[in-house]
């Protein structure tokens, strides 16, 4: 069963569910009418639509009366709300390592250590050497750079233009 809680920094305007769903809350405000007049507008809440970054974590775009627009992570706003504030030095854990599923059952708060323990046991090391889509030597470029190092004399600048 689905239950929801306001998120503590958007209380009035924001809430989550266990499930990773962010909605707005419906309320009324006073706004100024076609004709001047002070006069109560109805906001009907809705579902906020996730986008997903880069990543790859659901965001949600928050945003109230003079308040700036922040852009949230959804797994952060569920954890926030039903577990409390995040711990120092600690960090938003997803059990199954799929960073879309934000159910208040997959997450917790744990550690750098532990975060890097869970991602080897998924099977997800991070990327190295050449898996980075953003490496710009390859292996056999490496050893030549090394090899011309020990044995000859040359700059590093010299190396870099060889």
């Amino acid at each position: 069963m689905e239950r929801w809680r306001d998120i503590p920094e958007w209380s009035g305007y924001y809430a989550v569910s266990t499930s990773g769903r962010v909605r707005s809350i419906t309320r009324s405000i006073q706004a100024l009418n076609p004709q001047g007049r002070l006069a109560s507008r109805i906001f009907q809440g809705r579902f906020l639509v996730k986008t997903i970054a880069r990543n790859g974590y659901e965001t949600v775009s928050l945003t109230a009366p003079r308040r700036k627009r922040q852009y949230a992570y959804v797994h952060a706003l569920v954890l926030n709300a039903w577990r409390g504030a995040r711990p120092d030095n600690f960090e938003c854990c997803h059990r199954n390592g799929i960073r879309t599923d934000n159910r208040l059952c997959n997450l917790r708060y744990g550690t750098k250590k532990s975060n890097a323990a869970d991602r080897k046991a998924h099977g997800k090391p991070y990327a190295r050497g050449t898996q980075i889509a953003a490496s710009k030597l390859k292996p056999v470029d490496v050893i030549r750079i090394i090899a011309l190092s020990k044995t000859t004399a040359l700059s590093h600048r010299k190396i870099a233009a060889k």
